[in-house]
């Protein structure tokens, strides 16, 4: 018998099921590489007349655009359907790339096709993670895996290889005609993936017009579901976490812990590991039976990582000045001091790698087939709104507090969001148990 899934039939033959997920995974390794290329060529033309200005308004169209299209686009993703808003959002994100080679001579308009491939991005994107639990149904964790470790391949191709590259044969132009190239080449792929899905009897879910435009029903749901609603606040703070210690390590490092070129190496190389470490856990071990234990457990970690870095100073714990003196006794690790930011970086890279993967395992677990589109659309503008001024004032707190202060402070939002979720989640739990034993 043919059983509807995540808005699919399961009847699909596997041959078709495995060219589907090939097609899925090179839109999405292409379409990073692309996207990088093209941002850093964009970056160039900015750059060019050393305009601050220029830049800046860059960075905000890209914002704005994700605020004021997030929700619409997810509704129109979910009235369209998945498969056809992830090809047609592959395809205008190639016409907004096309559109860059416009501007090369006007730096000045830069912001606004910045604004527009984040505009139409709105689109692709939540189609793309509406599709996961229809590229691996019994297992939405691998994909998500794979879509993270994808994108970090895509963009490390971009950056390092083929921009330099690249810009060295034909300049910002011949940067663009690669960004499109790779993007359009993205789309057939995308193209191809939603074809191989399609055959057999799989056919999508597509809610109705009404339907999809009831965003009331999303929030009602994300309010409803802990599980869903602490994947939404997780992912929020893993990426305020990321941002922050981008702005905040450098002058941490320089400043505080003064590590040598090689402690930095070996440190990086040991995040690198722990971060393998945890996206092989993730494709191998990550249920939605799982994982809200495993976001517990790395939102935990993260807090003790940058709790223990905040008291980190002269590289060792507790040292004199600190104002942490109370807790000498404990730095058990003066003569082996190196082992401190040793470790925070393994657990620091294992927590933020586990923590997006199995927030997005759950969301897409849990989110109604109809809604999925929808919830994504809806955890992405959370996450931006959630981020923007605390980016800001820890830019600020660093430059006039210190870098410790400002890891201390976000230890403590970490703490309190924490202790929050669990008070929430323990009085879900109560309820249910209270309605069970109530029904006769």
């Amino acid at each position: 018998m043919i059983a509807r899934r995540k808005g699919w039939l399961v009847g699909q033959p596997e041959g078709a099921r495995v060219q589907s997920r090939a097609a899925f995974y090179t839109s999405r390794l292409l379409g990073q590489a692309g996207q990088t290329l093209l941002l850093v060529a964009l970056f160039m033309i900015s750059g060019a007349r050393h305009s601050a200005m220029e830049l800046s308004a860059a960075f905000v169209a890209m914002m704005a655009a994700a605020v004021l299209f997030g929700l619409p686009a997810g509704a129109v993703a979910d009235w369209m359907g998945a498969r056809r808003a992830f090809v047609t959002g592959a395809a205008l994100r190639a016409i907004a790339i096309v559109s860059a080679f416009l501007v090369i001579d006007r730096p000045e308009w830069v912001w606004a096709v910045v604004f527009l491939y984040s505009a139409v991005s709105q689109l692709f994107s939540p189609a793309e993670l509406a599709l996961v639990g229809v590229v691996h149904r019994s297992r939405p964790g691998i994909t998500h895996t794979a879509l993270v470790l994808l994108q970090y391949a895509g963009q490390a191709a971009g950056l390092l290889a083929l921009a330099p590259l690249l810009h060295l044969v034909g300049g910002l132009s011949m940067m663009l005609a690669g960004a499109a190239v790779l993007q359009s080449t993205a789309t057939v792929s995308a193209l191809y993936c939603v074809a191989r899905a399609g055959t057999g009897e799989a056919t999508p879910i597509r809610a109705s017009r009404r339907a999809a435009f009831d965003l009331g029903t999303t929030f009602r749901f994300l309010a409803s579901d802990v599980r869903a609603a602490y994947a939404v606040v997780l992912l929020a703070f893993c990426q305020l976490a990321v941002k922050a210690l981008a702005i905040t390590l450098p002058p941490y490092v320089a400043d505080d812990l003064q590590l040598s070129i090689r402690e930095l190496a070996v440190i990086a190389a040991v995040a690198g590991v722990g971060g393998m470490a945890g996206f092989f856990w993730t494709s191998r071990t990550l249920t939605l039976g799982v994982a809200p234990r495993a976001l517990k457990v790395t939102l935990l970690l993260m807090v003790l990582s940058l709790l223990t870095l905040a008291l980190l100073n002269g590289r060792f714990i507790a040292s004199p000045g600190s104002g942490f003196e109370a807790l000498e006794p404990l730095n058990l690790l003066r003569a082996s001091s190196f082992a401190v930011p040793f470790s925070i970086a393994a657990a620091l890279a294992i927590s933020l790698t586990v923590a997006p993967i199995g927030a997005r395992t759950i969301l897409t677990e849990t989110a109604p087939p109809e809604h999925q589109a929808r919830v994504f659309a809806t955890q992405a503008i959370v996450t931006d709104i959630v981020v923007m001024l605390p980016l800001l004032l820890s830019g600020l707190g660093t430059q006039f507090a210190g870098a410790r202060v400002t890891l201390l402070v976000l230890a403590a939002v970490g703490l309190a969001m924490f202790l929050l979720l669990e008070h929430v989640m323990t009085r879900a739990g109560r309820e249910a148990q209270a309605t069970s034993a109530a029904l006769p």
